[in-house]
């Protein structure tokens, strides 16, 4: 069964990089000697200046902010990995990935707005939920009023 995001964060483990060959592949070569693992299989490192350190695939960011790094890390990778994903209105599994999505792209939550483009149904697959986000953020004219942000060709 897959893990809400409270859940994941419940995974939560201390690790040193000599300890655990996978988070030191990731980061060792970057002089980072420790972090935290989840679900475990995977991490985000500590930095020497207090902040926090995820690298997904070719996305990397470092904030100070341990919970919208574990928010990102659940929602675009730890979710993407699971089979039959689905999220509710009826929990928290819905926002916290619509949360994560934003993050993840550098985009402000809307939440009045999300809850018009969610009120079809109680509960989407992991696929139809990232279609509605990306069809809004590419929504009309090249602009998104939506989400405030000039949209390029991608």
């Amino acid at each position: 069964m897959t893990m809400t995001f409270a859940e994941f964060q419940q995974t939560r483990t201390l690790v040193h990089i000599s300890e655990e060959t996978d988070f030191e592949e990731l980061y060792g070569n970057d002089g980072i000697i420790s972090g935290f693992k989840y679900a475990d299989s995977s991490y985000i490192a500590c930095l020497d200046d207090g902040s926090f350190e995820l690298t997904i695939e070719n996305w990397s960011e470092s904030d100070r902010d341990l919970t919208k790094m574990e928010k990102i890390l659940w929602g675009m990778w730890y979710l993407s990995e699971q089979d039959n994903v689905t999220l509710s209105v009826n929990d928290t599994t819905l926002d916290d990935f619509i949360v994560a999505w934003c993050a993840y792209r550098g985009i402000e939550c809307d939440g009045d707005l999300y809850g018009v483009l969610f009120s079809r149904q109680d509960d989407y697959t992991l696929s139809e939920a990232e279609n509605i986000l990306n069809r809004q953020r590419k929504s009309a004219f090249g602009h998104s009023a939506v989400f405030g942000e000039k949209l390029g060709t991608d």
